[in-house]
């Protein structure tokens, strides 16, 4: 979210500069638990769409997917992260 959120969008200036595109990706991680002392991997689905109307707005979405191995008080999952904020150009 904060790589998409720091990237340059501004469709006034010459030439147009566009680094927030409409896309989808998914990314792995490795998430810090250090209690557990297990390690656990997140997927990160990171998605940039345009939002319709008279004023340009892109959303961005990420969720953050993860589960846990069995033996704690909490095991299983998935368990699920979602943010989600819009962005204008120039911002």
């Amino acid at each position: 979210m904060e790589q998409a959120r720091a990237a340059k969008w501004d469709p006034l200036a010459w030439p147009v500069v566009d680094d927030l595109q409409d896309t989808n990706f998914v990314q792995i991680n490795t998430l810090d638990i250090a209690a557990s002392r297990q390690i656990v991997y997140a997927t990160n689905y990171v998605s940039v769409t345009t939002i319709p109307g008279p004023v340009p707005m892109r959303q961005i979405r990420a969720d953050c997917v993860w589960s846990l191995a069995g033996g704690g008080p909490v095991s299983g999952g998935p368990f699920t992260n979602t943010a989600v904020t819009l962005r204008a150009p120039d911002q």
